[in-house]
């Protein structure tokens, strides 16, 4: 399960977006509601575009604390979209404007959100699919639809489509060198599943001696696809991931689609139509 998340770059802490399952604590201004390269978002970050968004009349100045979350929560998909633009232009509007470091206490929630996969959850409620219900019974997922013509199109060139993608490098001169390779595997199924396998090795040797180590994973769960502010989310539910990541939605958005190629988290994968072996 690990060697998965690693893989896939599942710990690259978007594990806060759409307050899918950690409750924001805006008392606690050092709160990391992301990790994307080598900026860092925090509640302080939020704090000052949440405050400049109320000073410039995008948003009330007596929002609802469903407003404000879902003002973070498209913030924290701008920042991962662009993480130094979206830092440089918070850190701007707060030398500007000193007055919008002012706390969001009395934004917060007077009860906490649900988190937990508790509940039933039926195989198909008024046409919304597994992870669209458990995004209404969190309240998680402000804004996002998943049925814009848009997602349907995604997920109908998703559907039975394998997603693959292989890598290796090789590093060394002389005597010593050090050789890896890996190769992914996703394969969307029509009825939401999905399988994720990851095959790795790593060779090495030098000065008379050598040596040869691989192994592999593979993990499943529920797919779905959803849009949201203008961006395509790749929605994953992986009850396993609780353990690595302390979540068990995952939202990745989707850089560029087309019937023979996706790319998420940049990295570019091969899409095979009509190819995954769905039992």
């Amino acid at each position: 399960m690990k060697n998965t998340i690693t893989t896939f770059v599942f710990a690259i802490t978007i594990l806060f977006s759409f307050n899918l399952t950690a409750q924001y604590d805006f008392q606690n201004m050092n709160q990391v509601l992301g990790e994307r390269k080598d900026k860092q978002l925090t509640m302080q970050h939020a704090t000052i575009y949440v405050n400049y968004m109320k000073m410039t009349g995008e948003l009330p100045t007596h929002a609802s604390p469903a407003q404000v979350e879902a003002q973070i929560d498209e913030l924290i998909i701008t920042f991962y979209l662009m993480p130094r633009i979206t830092v440089n232009l918070i850190e701007n509007y707060a030398l500007e404007y000193p007055e919008t470091k002012t706390s969001l206490v009395s934004n917060a929630r007077a009860v906490p959100v649900a988190t937990s996969s508790g509940g039933n959850i039926s195989s198909n409620a008024g046409g919304k699919g597994m992870i669209e219900q458990l995004c209404d019974q969190r309240q998680a997922g402000h804004g996002m639809d998943f049925h814009s013509a848009q997602a349907k199109q995604i997920k109908q060139i998703l559907s039975s489509a394998v997603a693959s993608r292989s890598t290796s490098s090789f590093s060394g001169g002389g005597e010593f060198y050090v050789g890896t390779g890996s190769n992914v595997t996703i394969e969307f199924c029509p009825n939401g599943t999905f399988t994720w396998a990851v095959n790795s090795n790593v060779s090495g040797g030098g000065g008379g001696i050598g040596g040869y180590d691989s192994g592999s994973t593979v993990d499943s769960g529920q797919w779905d696809v959803a849009t949201y502010n203008g961006h395509n989310i790749l929605m994953m539910y992986m009850p396993e991931a609780v353990q690595e990541v302390g979540t068990d939605l995952i939202p990745i958005p989707i850089e560029s689609i087309g019937y023979d190629h996706i790319s998420i988290l940049e990295d570019n994968y091969r899409l095979t139509a009509n190819a995954a072996s769905c039992w």
